[in-house]
């Protein structure tokens, strides 16, 4: 198979089952507010199996050009796990996606998803 993202109403999906490239592999960003909503809460979910190990960033849209790990106290996001992102500051991008080098066998689905 190959990597592949879906975008739906109130969510952004991302599958990863072979090695991301440089860069790694991400879903669609997702914006804490935009013209006419805020999303008050982003739910995080990770499924699937295998050596992967997905990771959670941030940035302040129109401001940042970097993305930056988000560190979740050091745990790291596992397969099963449902995290709820409070996204009360305006004008946060989202992701969630695999780097390279934390990519080594399976696939993983790894989404954020948020009510409007």
């Amino acid at each position: 198979m190959a990597n592949r993202r879906t975008s739906k109403t109130g969510s952004e999906q991302a599958i990863i089952d072979t090695t991301p490239a440089t860069g790694g592999y991400w879903t669609n960003s997702v914006l804490t507010a935009r013209s006419g909503f805020d999303i008050e809460e982003l739910f995080l979910s990770v499924r699937g199996s295998g050596s992967v190990v997905p990771t959670l960033q941030f940035r302040v849209f129109g401001t940042d050009t970097e993305w930056t790990d988000y560190y979740n106290d050091g745990v790291a996001f596992v397969s099963g796990d449902i995290y709820v992102i409070t996204t009360k500051a305006r004008y946060y991008e989202w992701r969630i996606g695999v780097k390279v080098a934390d990519y080594t066998s399976g696939e993983i689905a790894v989404g954020l998803n948020w009510k409007l």
